[in-house]
């Protein structure tokens, strides 16, 4: 309500400024507002891009990313209007008399057409913005009580609508080209609303376009199988109730497209994992006629459980429904479903506002029944392993791409589960006293939530002896994960000193390996030698190379006190095989290190 106050208000505000300033200055004032619109509505998509992969995963600037595809409009659209108008004023400085019903009435027309675009711009920008107040917070698109994402409010003035769909329409007339505003976001006006609708509205509107892949699609249906039976599952026998975004029903000779997602590490949240409801992964679909419409999943199927392969269906189908990825694997798979009428074809997904076109995305299988689909759901991870998508059960996953010919044997040490220097639990390795974290975030236990600190190393002896009730001894994690400490200095078999670690290419990362084939990348460290004590932990922002990892110090021969213990984050309930760097493994552990329930 408020919100749709305020852009009324900016608008008769603006029309009113530039409708007194006579129709010749009001006319070209227009000309420039519908130009800088032109140029921002080009260069939204890759602007935002830019923006995105340049904030910062942690610190003050992180908080770009959250506003990124916001500015990505609107600052465009400020910084061409000033030149346009700086550029125009100086060429045609000289004024133009017409009669005065003609001045006053052009100049409301084109002043208010001027202040109807530039409002509109205004109020699609904050639109994309990741944290909107309360009272000003407005809703187009959201979860009904079903579940399905539908239209439920807009503005009072729906300014957002007007100029998206004006500009929509000139992409493909006057101003077309082969990638249209009008195709590629048939829903602009809603998209960015769609995008903040996180868990809790804490977690991500967005992503890096690097931080997931689509795998290919599923069809599931068609021919004399009906959409009613399709939108049942072996642990739900009736049929889910779904709606399009308008609200009603699908046509009941509809489809399934299942599509497959595999995220990576650094798309997760504070917690590392990824939490996403519906709203926020949507498909824009056309058929040969050129009508194109948004849709959103009805339903979502991912691990069930981080020590086993087995994948679950979850259906959307309430108020407040999210999915979280489950352990702590570097990647996390996820095939979203969707109602496809007839005679429509995906054309782009979308994941949190990323694009990733549906054209030439590879066809996994085709399958006709719901029970075909469920068999293959449940082994979706096996299946995404072995490439087999057929409706037969799978046989199992298959030996991941892992040379362990050198790789070098590890038992537990005398009168231990776990080998000699390895750890597993959630101790930091030394006390941090309140109040000289840096920028760690805590929380009200004195848990180390996230960040990064560097202590002078004569500080640490000092901070062991504080209170109790000041000391940060220990990391959070979820309930489904476990912390295993891996030392790389001196001359444990997991040195950063052997020949192979020093001589691979930087940019590839050091992992541990379960018997599922999962991988596990560090997502913290602790680094000492005689002048510093570093210590970081991000679980949303895992350290992917060596790269990273070498900023906190490197091992040398020549500096032994130099220590570097990196931390991993995996699953509960998994057996830990390989420790590898790039697809060697440097120590096999035999037998395995078992991570408890």
């Amino acid at each position: 309500m408020i919100f749709s106050a305020v852009t009324i208000l900016m608008l008769l505000l603006l029309a009113f400024v530039w409708g007194n300033r006579g129709f010749y200055s009001g006319l070209i004032n227009m000309v420039c507002v519908i130009a800088a619109g032109a140029i921002a509505f080009g260069f939204w998509e890759t602007i935002g891009h830019a923006l995105v992969d340049a904030a910062p995963s942690r610190g003050f600037l992180s908080a770009l990313q959250g506003v990124a595809w916001g500015l990505a409009l609107a600052l465009p659209f400020a910084v061409s209007l000033a030149i346009l108008r700086l550029v125009l004023d100086q060429v045609l400085s000289k004024n133009i008399n017409v009669s005065t019903p003609v001045n006053y009435a052009g100049a409301g027309i084109c002043g208010l057409i001027s202040a109807l675009i530039t409002t509109g711009i205004f109020a699609l920008s904050v639109s994309y913005f990741r944290f909107v107040p309360g009272p000003v917070k407005i809703d187009p698109v959201q979860q009904s009580t079903n579940g399905s994402i539908t239209r439920q409010e807009k503005l009072w003035l729906p300014v957002d609508a007007i100029v998206a769909g004006l500009y929509g329409h000139l992409s493909e007339r006057t101003l077309a080209s082969d990638t249209s505003l009008a195709r590629w976001h048939p829903d602009f006006h809603e998209a960015g609303y769609a995008n903040r609708q996180s868990f809790e509205e804490k977690a991500r509107n967005t992503l890096k376009a690097a931080d997931f892949q689509v795998m290919g699609t599923f069809k599931i249906g068609g021919g004399t199988t009906r959409l009613q039976d399709l939108l049942k599952d072996m642990l739900n026998p009736a049929a889910q109730t779904v709606e399009t975004v308008d609200g009603k029903p699908y046509d009941p000779a509809s489809t399934i497209e299942g599509v497959v997602v595999q995220f990576n590490a650094t798309a997760g949240e504070s917690s590392g994992k990824i939490v996403l409801g519906n709203a926020q992964v949507r498909m824009v679909v056309e058929n040969d006629a050129g009508d194109r419409r948004t849709i959103y999943p009805i339903a979502v199927s991912s691990q069930a459980d981080g020590d086993m392969p087995v994948f679950g269906r979850w259906r959307f189908d309430g108020r407040n429904v999210f999915i979280s990825s489950v352990g702590g694997g570097a990647t996390a798979v996820m095939m979203f479903e969707f109602v496809m009428e007839p005679g429509f074809k995906p054309l782009a997904l979308y994941v949190r506002g990323i694009r990733s076109p549906m054209d030439g995305v590879r066809t996994l299988a085709t399958l006709a029944t719901a029970p075909q689909r469920d068999m293959v759901i449940a082994t979706l991870g096996q299946r995404m392993q072995s490439g087999d998508f057929t409706g037969a059960p799978s046989t199992g996953p298959t030996t991941i791409q892992l040379d362990v010919s050198t790789a070098t044997p590890v038992a537990p040490a005398e009168n231990s589960s776990m080998p000699e220097g390895v750890r597993t639990g959630t101790g930091i390795g030394f006390i941090i006293q309140l109040g000289m974290q840096g920028s760690i975030e805590v929380d009200k236990d004195n848990k180390f939530v996230r960040g990064e600190h560097t202590f002078e190393k004569k500080q640490v002896p000092q901070m062991a002896s504080v209170d109790r009730k000041l000391r940060i001894m220990n990391f959070i994690v979820d309930q489904d994960v476990q912390l295993v400490q891996i030392p790389v200095g001196g001359q444990t078999p997991y040195t950063f000193l052997n020949p192979r670690v020093q001589s691979a290419p930087r940019t590839e990362s050091v992992t541990l390996i379960d018997a599922n084939g999962n991988r596990y990348v560090p997502v913290g460290l602790v680094y000492s030698d005689a002048t510093v004590q570093k210590v970081r932990y991000t679980p949303d922002a895992p350290m992917t190379t060596l790269n990273e990892i070498d900023q906190y110090g490197t091992m040398s021969r020549s500096r032994p006190e130099a220590e570097m213990t990196l931390i991993f984050r995996v699953s509960k309930g998994v057996q830990i095989r390989y420790y590898a760097v790039g697809n060697r493994a440097l120590v096999e552990f035999t037998p395995p290190l078992e991570t408890a329930n």
